[in-house]
């Protein structure tokens, strides 16, 4: 017998398949195209996803090989029951320097973990900006900042970085958005062959 709550959520699956052309990604993909879907209930933003199927399967066996996962927030962290992020807020910093606590954070804490690291940005655009400036320890970016001021122009950079990224083009993106990736990669990483 299936919980309400699991009967729920396969019910907006099938709405989903129903209601979201998700063809043009790969099956790992896709899966992930879904789980945003449905986390945000916005199927409009499957048209601005960026989620290589290359990507996601590195970034699925990443997870498996016990690699670090590093978050910008402790919501995109509380998102992510199957796993046990890093949150770089978390990370003690300097106030002398110039850049956002959340650059400043992400600094912080890449430097302190032994790469490749999955990140994912569910807020700050300036700690996406950080982890471009510095990316030897990451191994796969989920850049979805959100924001009128940086985001569109962090996950643009993002992209042409040649990082294996997931993202969402423009200003929309967030918490929700990162988490529901992370947990799709989480379960492709306990599923999938």
């Amino acid at each position: 017998m299936i919980d309400g709550g699991r009967a729920s959520e396969l019910e907006s699956y099938g709405i989903i398949e129903r209601e979201v052309d998700v063809a043009r990604f790969g099956p790992l993909a896709r899966a992930v195209a879904r789980r945003i879907v449905h986390a945000t209930a916005d199927p409009t933003l499957v048209a601005d996803l960026v989620v290589p199927e290359p990507a996601v399967r590195l970034a699925v066996n990443l997870l498996r090989g016990g690699a670090t996962v590093v978050v910008d927030s402790r919501m995109v962290a509380a998102g992510t029951p199957r796993l046990t992020p890093v949150v770089s807020l978390d990370a003690p910093v300097s106030a002398t320097e110039t850049a956002t606590r959340a650059a400043r954070a992400m600094r912080a804490t890449l430097d302190a973990v032994s790469g490749p690291a999955i990140v994912a940005i569910g807020n700050a655009p300036t700690a996406l900006e950080a982890v471009l400036d510095d990316p030897r320890r990451v191994g796969v970016v989920l850049g979805f900042c959100v924001g009128y001021v940086g985001a569109a122009e962090a996950k643009a950079h993002l992209l042409r970085s040649g990082l294996p990224a997931l993202t969402l083009l423009g200003r929309r993106g967030g918490s929700p958005v990162a988490a529901a990736a992370l947990n799709a990669i989480a379960i492709l990483a306990k599923e999938a062959p």
